[in-house]
């Protein structure tokens, strides 16, 4: 009887060979499959700010959820039209 389960958590190659005449325990990780994408490695957390940021999960395989944090309280919005300066 063969048994197989496997938890893919990353991509690296591996080789197997298991004598057939034995009795045998196997414990793979880290198993590259044909046709997975490949692991997001970029930040899971961000906290929104003045500028666009761009989190590359495209075509990847993501291994959390992404968290966006709350804007910071002490983030304000300053703008100025010439005579008048407002902080929001």
């Amino acid at each position: 009887m063969v048994d197989i389960s496997l938890d893919i958590i990353e991509r690296i190659p591996i080789e197997l060979s298991v004598d057939v005449s034995s009795d045998c325990s196997v414990e793979l990780s880290g198993i590259d499959v044909d046709g997975l994408p490949p692991e997001y490695r970029g930040a899971y957390n961000v906290t929104p700010n003045s500028e666009t940021q761009i989190l590359s999960t495209a075509n990847r395989m993501m291994g959390q959820d992404v968290v966006i944090n709350p804007i910071p309280n002490n983030y304000g919005l300053i703008t100025w039209d010439g005579s008048v300066l407002t902080v929001s």
